[in-house]
């Protein structure tokens, strides 16, 4: 019966390690679940983090882009107003010298009907 109750108390102690060793397992596990959860939350607080400065610096290049853009079509636009000025400039003084010339015209046939009519005249 003594041996029987040694036995017992062997088994006894061999649980209560296996309880100690099964709950240090259960533990570590717990505590690398844990620590593993924690790094995973932090890896994605990191790639948010990225993304976002991703985000941020793509947009600042488009707002740069843009600026660009807007930049070089005002340039062209001040050019082809310059053009256009330039243009008016030509069609105006154009415009001037026609109406000088029709003028001159005017007069010149003025004096001629002047002329034929004083001729006429004299022939009578």
């Amino acid at each position: 019966a003594s041996k029987t109750s040694l036995e017992t108390t062997d088994q006894t102690t061999a649980d209560l390690l296996n309880t100690y060793s099964d709950d240090d397992y259960i533990k570590k596990i717990q505590k690398r679940l844990e620590e593993d959860a924690f790094a995973r939350e932090q890896r994605e607080k990191r790639r948010r983090r990225l993304l976002m400065d991703q985000l941020i610096a793509h947009e600042a290049q488009e707002e740069a882009y843009r600026e660009e853009q807007l930049i070089h079509r005002l340039m062209r636009q001040s050019q082809q107003e310059r053009r256009i000025a330039v243009q008016l400039m030509h069609v105006r003084h154009e415009k001037e010298v026609l109406w000088q010339n029709r003028i001159f015209r005017e007069k010149q046939y003025e004096e001629r009907r002047l002329k034929d009519f004083q001729d006429a005249l004299d022939r009578e």
